[in-house]
């Protein structure tokens, strides 16, 4: 600004005779650029205090962001481990459903297996109860037809002493 003023002063005084200014409407001319460069330097301090204050913003945001990241690497490991250990325990629930279930099928069998073992078991007890029945009716007839022969042979024995005698 200085320079440029120094540059008007000189064409003013240069030959120009048409525009040549009084000293104080030089003086005038100087004092109005003295305060345009005055708030020309005052703008220039405003830029660079607003200038220093974003690099501070900007030093905070990026230390804001790699915070931001190194929570969000966190949580993804988090999440990662979560999902393994989800993953794991769905597979050994799995497995033990199926070995429950191949238990339960075992069991299953066996439970039929004795079902049929104990009807079969029921039959023979009721077929020998059976054949234990007619042994029983065999052995009555049997004592039966003893005892009638014991009468027989009594009736007979007694008759004996008179055919003796006779």
């Amino acid at each position: 600004m200085k320079e440029m003023l120094a540059k008007d002063l000189e064409e003013s005084q240069g030959g120009k005779s048409s525009e040549v200014l009084s000293a104080t409407e030089l003086r005038v001319q100087l004092a109005q650029k003295e305060q345009e460069l005055a708030r020309a330097k005052e703008a220039l301090q405003a830029m660079k205090a607003d200038r220093k204050r974003l690099k501070g913003e900007k030093t905070d945001l990026v230390s804001q962001m790699q915070q931001l990241y190194a929570t969000l690497e966190s949580r993804e490991e988090q999440l990662r481990d979560f999902i393994r250990n989800y993953e794991q325990h769905r597979k050994e629930s799995e497995d033990a459903v199926k070995a429950l279930a191949k238990e339960k099928d075992l069991l299953e069998r066996e439970k039929w297996e004795l079902r049929r073992q104990a009807k079969e078991a029921t039959d023979h007890a009721t077929a020998l109860r059976s054949q234990l029945d007619l042994k029983d009716n065999r052995m009555k007839e049997l004592e039966a037809e003893l005892a009638m022969a014991k009468q027989s042979l009594a009736t007979l024995t007694k008759d004996v002493p008179k055919r003796h005698s006779l």
